[in-house]
């Protein structure tokens, strides 16, 4: 390896004979249990695992697509309850704090409609269209004296 120590000076460290011989067996059995996990020989390794972060990152943007849509399919319905029934909406759902936050933006950018939602893990949002006869403060504050 090399190390810059100071400008125009570079310290170099290398292995040597049964020291160079261990690091090469220990890369070679990296590369081994790398390769037998994805289930390929070492020399098609770099193509197979280009491949799988190829899927990866198409997989994640699936994955954002498709939560944008139920975080707005999730909006619209909690919307049109809280039209119909003249109040605020509570509803604890199976989703992560962005997936709240995203559905909160959406009702707080709508012209009416009035929600408090929270997950499992204990995240509370409150969120108000423009028009709302109601406040997200007062909601936060009933809800939480409710719900505990």
């Amino acid at each position: 390896k090399r190390e810059g120590i100071q400008d125009g000076l570079e310290r170099l460290t290398y292995a040597t004979g049964l020291g160079a011989l261990a690091y090469v067996q220990k890369q070679e059995a990296i590369l081994h249990e790398a390769s037998s996990k994805v289930g390929v020989s070492g020399s098609e390794l770099p193509k197979t695992v280009e491949r799988f972060f190829e899927e990866w990152k198409s997989t994640g943007k699936k994955v954002e697509q498709l939560s944008a849509i139920l975080a707005e399919e999730e909006a619209k319905e909690l919307m049109m309850e809280s039209e119909k029934s003249g109040k605020y909406t509570f509803k604890i759902l199976d989703v992560d704090v962005e997936m709240l936050m995203k559905i909160a933006q959406m009702v707080a950018e709508s012209e009416s409609g009035a929600i408090a939602i929270a997950n499992k893990q204990g995240n509370l949002v409150c969120a108000c269209g423009r028009k709302s006869k109601f406040m997200s403060n007062e909601i936060l504050d009933e809800v939480v004296k409710k719900q505990g």
